[in-house]
């Protein structure tokens, strides 16, 4: 016994100092010396239950072997020792001997356990999922009759573990989930046994779908056992029958964490209402409690997930008001919930709430999705989100002159490059031209033209620029809401033109954009002859009615060589139709009857239900059409 008693003492001293390692990587340093150790005190306390299990002190064994195990992270087996425990505690024979309190306390730790293997089954199957996409399948490994034989290996909905912010998206099940909860499901600890290393990504999503359904298994006996416990601890129950002074420093504990966990339970097991009950039962009962705040934003994010937005902003309203550090915390979180819901101006709006509130902030990755999302919003591109983008842009160009590199890089990455000065610059470049991007985005739909073009010209510098089309464009765009037509031709239409004609890869539908658009641009300038020139080569591309037979089968055969997906073929067609119909309202300005006509036949030959037919008879001016495409400029 003392000897088991040195030895748990001491893998509980270290088990202490984990908390005061500086590093993370110390710390799992320490907390897996602190496992070894616990590990070591098993057998002495397994002898002694084993053989002296009806003395007092084979009592006070069987609860600290249960500790060691949990503590050496074997759950299931620390569990069922808990739930031994007390029915060994509930049926001692010698009532002075009794202490009714460790019965709450190990039915907690035991809920406990089942609850932390749940939460790492849930981790490993995500681990899992992530590796199944770079693994070859059956079919590629030649195993096809592996397939045909293996129990269903496909993916089921699973829980996301980031307690602080899940919200599901509504969407209706795929394909694939829908047949993987209709079909008879093998054992999961019987898959777990027989794909001891995956291979192939179906071995993977079979054990990720094994090891997520084994977790909710568990998540339920967590769940059994603590309703079971909040039985006991209700006045003038099995353990709050106990009035000894260490039961009442005990009690109000157990008590108190039993109410907290099992709202976490329900949660895992995607039970939304008994979550969303439970969560506000602990928080009415335990208003001071420290696990208050957490419990909070769960709840607010699980009346999100229920499209609750109302009860949700109330909770999380309450929170910031209750508990300024957490609200922090809890109100990026919801904005990013209502944006993932689509409660766009819900979500603008809680942005707003914090750039006013001088007392909060937000983190340089929570700025990067402001920048990034609400400018866009799904593309309806709101302006009162294009603004709150533009001004987290602003904050990150100057937070990024004096960068914090683990708050823009993440701590692993920022250790690994920080002494590579070339790697380190290219990251921090990417980085900032990536804002620069968002930067000019959120200027143009903020209607602060100027800004753009500034902030692109800025991006542009660097000729190699993975947005080099995208800022083109958009800069474009800037310089024609601010009349300067001429600069959108030199500085972006040319200079895209010269770009895409070096290309070995071209895309139609980038051609086809340009030439629209400075057609678009001389329009604007009543230049119709020269209008109706870059629309005309747009036009070109269809004129193949001269065509000899033989170049057509060359063409084919060029065409079969360099296959067009389906989204640039719909690209290429879009800016073909416009600048066909473009054309002939050029030439009808131009009174040129033979080339209308021409450009008409053309257009119904090719567009028989295109957007413009029905104006085909009687073509609208290219001003007309001008306004209508500009409606802000043209004001």
């Amino acid at each position: 016994t003392r000897m088991a008693q040195v030895s748990f003492d001491r893998a509980n001293d270290i088990a202490k100092q984990v908390k005061n390692m500086p590093t993370a990587t110390e710390k799992r340093k320490k907390s897996e010396e602190a496992k070894l150790a616990f590990a070591k005190a098993i057998p002495m306390y397994q002898y002694i239950v084993d053989n002296y299990g009806n003395s007092k002190n084979g009592k006070t064994s069987a609860y600290l072997l249960a500790i060691c195990q949990t503590a050496a992270r074997n759950y299931k087996e620390g569990a069922k020792l808990f739930l031994r425990y007390v029915e060994l505690e509930r049926n001692w024979d010698k009532k002075s001997e009794q202490e009714l309190w460790r019965i709450g306390d190990a039915q907690l730790r035991a809920s406990q356990n089942y609850f932390d293997l749940a939460n790492s089954l849930e981790k490993e199957a995500k681990a899992l999922k992530k590796k199944s996409k770079n693994a070859p399948t059956a079919k590629e490994m030649g195993r096809a009759d592996e397939v045909a034989n293996t129990p269903a290996a496909t993916e089921t909905p699973a829980k996301p573990t980031d307690k602080d912010a899940k919200v599901e998206n509504n969407k209706a099940p795929n394909k694939t989930e829908q047949v993987a909860t209709e079909q008879t499901q093998e054992d999961p600890e019987a898959v777990i046994a027989r794909i001891e290393k995956p291979v192939t990504r179906e071995d993977y999503m079979a054990l990720a779908d094994a090891k997520q359904r084994l977790a909710k298994t568990y998540y339920k006996l967590a769940i059994e056992n603590l309703n079971t416990l909040i039985k006991w601890v209700q006045p003038g129950a099995l353990v709050a029958s106990d009035h000894s002074s260490k039961a009442s420093q005990k009690i109000p504990k157990i008590k108190e964490r039993a109410y907290s966990l099992i709202g976490w339970a329900y949660d895992g097991i995607g039970d939304v209402d008994n979550a969303i009950r439970s969560f506000n039962d602990f928080i009415d009962k335990f208003p001071n409690s420290k696990l208050v705040p957490q419990s909070m934003l769960r709840l607010g994010m699980l009346y999100l997930q229920k499209e609750e937005t109302n009860k949700a902003a109330d909770v999380l309203d309450k929170l910031s008001e209750r508990f300024p550090e957490e609200g922090k915390k809890a109100l990026p979180k919801l904005a990013k919930a209502l944006y993932e819901t689509e409660k766009y101006s819900k979500s603008i709006e809680t942005i707003s709430k914090i750039f006013n509130d001088k007392k909060s902030s937000l983190s340089i990755a929570q700025l990067r999705w402001v920048a990034k999302n609400l400018q866009d919003c799904e593309g309806k591109h709101p302006k009162e989100g294009a603004e709150l983008s533009l001004r987290a842009s602003v904050i990150l160009l100057e937070e990024l002159k004096k960068p914090m590199l683990s708050d823009w890089l993440g701590k692993a990455k920022a250790n690994a490059i920080k002494s590579n000065n070339k790697a380190l610059a290219k990251a921090l470049a990417n980085i900032k031209e990536q804002i620069l991007m968002n930067a000019g985005s959120a200027a143009y739909y903020a209607g602060k033209y100027k800004d753009t073009v500034d902030y692109l010209t800025r991006l542009l510098g660097n000729s190699k620029t993975p947005y080099f089309w995208k800022a083109h464009f958009l800069r474009a765009e800037g310089y024609m809401r601010l009349k300067q037509y001429e600069k959108a031709i030199s500085d972006d239409f040319a200079e895209m033109s010269m770009t895409y004609l070096s290309m070995k890869n071209q895309k139609q539908s980038i051609y086809n954009k340009i030439q629209s658009k400075i057609g678009d641009c001389y329009v604007a300038m009543q230049e119709y002859g020269k209008a109706a020139a870059a629309y005309n080569n747009v036009t070109l591309t269809l004129m193949s009615s001269d065509v000899d037979e033989n170049d057509k089968d060359e063409i084919a055969d060029v065409e079969e060589k360099a296959p067009v997906s389906a989204e640039e073929k719909v690209e290429q067609q879009k800016w073909l139709e416009y600048a066909v119909f473009m054309d002939a309202c050029c030439q009808n300005k131009l009174g040129k009857e033979k080339e209308v006509q021409y450009l008409l036949d053309l257009y119904r030959k090719n567009f028989a239900q295109g957007r413009y037919s029905s104006q085909l008879n009687s073509l609208p001016s290219p001003d007309d059409m001008y306004k209508k495409q500009y409606p802000e400029i043209t004001k």
